[in-house]
C-alpha cells in the first residue's frame, strides 16, 4: 500500500497506469481552481477530505491500512458502498465520502494478480454506481443497460 498525501508525492511516483489515473483525477478535482491546486500541492486530506491510496500486489484487502493507519477489511459490509466507482484506462478508482470535506480514494491497477474476491467487489461497486447514475438497471440477478 502506498499512501499519497499531495501532488508532490504523486509526481514522485514511477510512471504507470495508476500514476496516470491519479494525475487525471487530480485535474478533475481542482478543475483549474488555482487556489485548490496550491492546496493539493501541500495536502489532499485538508483540501479533498482524504488521502489517496494505491493497492499493490501482495496487499491484503481484508487487512488494508487505509483509515489513519488502522487496518480495515475492504471486503466487509462496512466498506460495501461508495460515492463513486470507475474502471478507466486499466485502473479501478473508488471514492468514499466519509466526511463533509470528502474522503479517501483508492486506486487499484486492473492486473491479473488482483485477488478475485476483491476484483468482484470492485466490479460490483462500479455496477451499483452505474445503477445509481441511471446507466445500468439492476434486474436482481444481473446488471443490464
Amino acid at each position: 500500500m502506498i499512501k499519497i498525501r499531495n501532488l508532490r508525492e504523486l509526481r514522485a511516483m514511477s510512471d504507470g497506469v495508476v500514476k496516470r489515473a491519479m494525475e487525471a483525477r487530480a485535474v478533475l478535482c481542482h478543475d483549474g481552481d488555482e487556489e485548490l491546486l496550491m492546496e493539493m500541492e501541500e495536502e489532499f486530506n485538508g483540501s479533498l477530505g482524504g488521502d489517496w491510496y494505491l493497492f499493490e500486489m501482495g496487499d491484503d484487502p481484508q487487512n488494508f491500512a487505509f483509515d489513519e493507519g488502522y487496518p480495515v477489511d475492504l471486503l466487509s459490509n462496512e466498506w460495501n458502498w461508495c460515492d463513486s466507482a470507475t474502471l478507466e484506462n486499466g485502473c479501478f478508482f473508488i471514492f468514499w465520502g466519509t466526511n463533509n470535506a470528502g474522503g479517501p480514494c483508492l486506486f487499484v491497477a486492473d492486473e491479473p494478480w488482483l485477488p478475485m474476491e476483491f476484483r468482484t467487489r470492485l466490479e460490483d461497486l462500479i455496477a451499483r454506481d452505474a445503477v445509481q447514475a441511471g446507466l445500468l438497471q439492476d434486474t436482481g440477478s444481473a446488471y443490464v443497460k
